[in-house]
């Protein structure tokens, strides 16, 4: 990242990603109706939700150790589940309780590993 910095890295690797992904289901090979509010909506969970989160990940690293980040990363899922529990009521079935101790439990390691 410090020779080609981190919009570049997010290009190639969205572009080898999205080729490599095409391999397994063909963009051309889709199955349901595409119009203009599709392909918008697309278009906003590529840039916003994909690309720019990575962009943002990545450029965080020259203020963060990639440890912290990583951690900080892997609460991500955590938090969305709980918002999803306050703003949705939504309910969780003994698996998805699994994998909350799951990716608790590798933060905890994560976390054990920086100090």
């Amino acid at each position: 990242m410090q020779k080609y910095g981190s919009l570049p890295i997010v290009g190639w690797g969205m572009l080898i990603g999205g080729g490599l992904g095409n391999v397994v289901h063909p963009m051309w090979q889709i199955d349901s109706q595409l119009n203009v509010q599709v392909i918008l909506y697309l278009l906003v969970v590529i840039l916003f939700g994909t690309a720019l989160a990575y962009l943002i990940f990545l450029t965080s690293l020259r203020y963060l150790s990639s440890t912290l980040a990583t951690v900080l990363t892997a609460v991500e899922p955590l938090l969305a589940a709980f918002l999803s529990i306050i703003v949705f009521h939504d309910h969780f079935t003994v698996v998805e309780l699994v994998g909350f101790m799951a990716v608790i439990g590798s933060i905890m390691c994560l976390q054990k590993n920086m100090e």
